[in-house]
């Protein structure tokens, strides 16, 4: 689960965080993280993005910004005051977000990005939104989607029944036995019907010389 100065950041469908491959980290003015998810593109089901808010007292305002497909979804506000426990007990959702069927990969398509940025102060207008004074980008998180299948295919997600889960070893290894059970069956059926063809070919054979 990529965690952003305290902010844990992670994406779920049907109640279940989806699996991560692949985390890369880039550390520097911003810190940077991504990975890969398995998008259920295929069902065209809703996800959301889970955030683990820092425990207070926090001493900046934070704002996270989430986009899909290079296109901003939702904005939240944590600002200093904000009364909110944090910890790992305390979870804000942003939902209803929805995969898209990916073609020829781009930078922003396939993706899902979350931007965590610091600011001064926030005004609000007269049709009350809010604008951000002095933001600072801090780090970003990089949700990289695509189909299990496409991501096994690329070697960034293990195989259903990988020999990395011992349980899965043993699974794979009673299936095999099964399997060697199976032939072994079937080579005797096999034999058999080759001796019956045998025999057909003798008297049908024997017909034929009587014939003559």
């Amino acid at each position: 689960m990529p965690d952003l100065l305290g902010f844990k950041v992670w994406i779920e469908m049907q109640g279940h965080k989806l699996e991560e491959y692949g985390p890369e980290r880039t550390e520097g003015v911003e810190d940077e993280i991504a990975c890969w998810v398995p998008g259920d593109i295929g069902a065209h089901q809703n996800f959301r993005v889970g955030l683990c808010i820092p425990p207070a007292p926090r001493t900046l305002n934070y704002v996270l910004v989430t986009y899909v497909d290079g296109v901003a979804k939702r904005w939240s506000m944590f600002p200093m005051d904000d009364p909110c426990p944090g910890g790992a007990v305390h979870k804000r959702y942003i939902e209803d977000l929805k995969f898209t069927r990916v073609g020829p990969h781009t930078e922003l398509m396939g993706s899902v990005l979350v931007i965590l940025a610091t600011y001064d102060s926030s005004e609000t207008d007269d049709e009350d939104r809010d604008t951000l004074v002095g933001q600072n980008v801090v780090g970003s998180v990089t949700f990289r989607y695509r189909d299990r299948d496409a991501l096994v295919f690329d070697g960034i997600a293990p195989a259903t029944g990988s020999a990395e889960d011992p349980g899965n070893l043993e699974a794979s290894a009673q299936e095999l036995q099964k399997l060697n059970t199976q032939i072994l069956h079937l080579n005797v059926i096999l034999r058999a019907l080759q001796d019956r063809r045998f025999s057909l070919i003798q008297r049908r054979s024997m017909e034929v010389l009587e014939g003559v």
